[in-house]
C-alpha cells in the first residue's frame, strides 16, 4: 500500500484477515448489491480499509472521514467506497 501511514504490521494483519474476506465474500457481495464480481478484482479495496481501521482506531466512518481517506486512497474511490467502508467497519484492532 502506497499511503503513508501503511506499514508491516497492517500487511501482515491483513494477510492474517484476508482468509476470513474471501471466506465471506460471496455474503458480502449479496450485502452490497451483487456487482462486484471476483474477490482478487476487489482485494486492495478491502485492504485499504482494514489498514485504515488500524491506523485510524475508532473514528467514526461519516462523510467527512470518507473524504479525508479517499484522499489517501489510489483506487476508484467512486467504485470502492462502499468496500473500503465495508472492510473498515467489520475490522477489529488487534
Amino acid at each position: 500500500m502506497p499511503t503513508s501511514w501503511w506499514n508491516d504490521e497492517y500487511d501482515s494483519s491483513w494477510e492474517r484477515a484476508k482468509d476470513d474476506f474471501r471466506h465471506d465474500w460471496q455474503q458480502t457481495k449479496h450485502d452490497l448489491g451483487g456487482d462486484q464480481g471476483a474477490f482478487d478484482l476487489n482485494e486492495s479495496a478491502l485492504r485499504f480499509g482494514h489498514g485504515a481501521r488500524l491506523h485510524y482506531g475508532t473514528r467514526k466512518w461519516d462523510d467527512a472521514f470518507a473524504q479525508e481517506v479517499s484522499k489517501e486512497y489510489e483506487g476508484d474511490w467512486e467504485r470502492d467506497q462502499a468496500l473500503v467502508k465495508y472492510s473498515y467497519d467489520r475490522t477489529t484492532r488487534e
